[in-house]
């Protein structure tokens, strides 16, 4: 069974383990305990239970700045990919967005989710354009690779009221 939680402060151990499990520089604890203290800074894990056993296995890392949602990180295990893990992540942060501006109606129209992603992920990019996310700019040389650096996409999805 797949299981869904927020994020809280005690998960610096569980991010870092997985983090560094899914990308060659991962992030150390200390550095996301940081983060998890910065009340601007939310999330998800996601993982499976079985036997009265949770092993998580994903997670999205966002801060969130007036109008606007930034994806942090995002990751997911390399041997629980391809089971629908990481679009979970993705609809609960949109669904987080959709909520934040129902409660903020009288101050915003919209909220803003940006994230950077590597121009050679494409798997990456291909999931996020399933949600509607477009690609608005680029920066050059942005991810350090073991072959050199790599340039990212900004990409972006606006997420508006019943109206907009």
């Amino acid at each position: 069974m797949i299981f869904l939680r927020n994020i809280s402060v005690g998960d610096n151990i569980v991010l870092a383990k997985i983090h560094q499990a899914s990308f060659p520089e991962g992030w150390s604890e200390s550095s996301f305990q940081n983060m998890l203290m910065d009340p601007t800074f939310f999330g998800f894990i996601v993982g499976h239970e079985k036997n009265g056993q949770k092993q998580d296995c994903g997670f999205i890392l966002c801060r969130r700045i007036l109008e606007e949602i930034e994806i942090i990180t995002f990751c997911v295990l390399p041997e629980h990919r391809r089971f629908g893990l990481g679009k979970l992540l993705i609809i609960e942060t949109i669904k987080q967005a959709g909520l934040l501006l129902k409660q903020e109606a009288d101050y915003l129209e919209s909220i803003k989710i940006f994230l950077e992603v590597a121009e050679n992920n494409t798997i990456a990019i291909n999931l996020y354009s399933t949600f509607g996310f477009e690609k608005i700019s680029k920066r050059s040389r942005y991810y350090r690779t073991p072959n050199g650096n790599i340039d990212a996409h900004i990409m972006v999805l606006k997420v508006c009221d019943e109206q907009g």
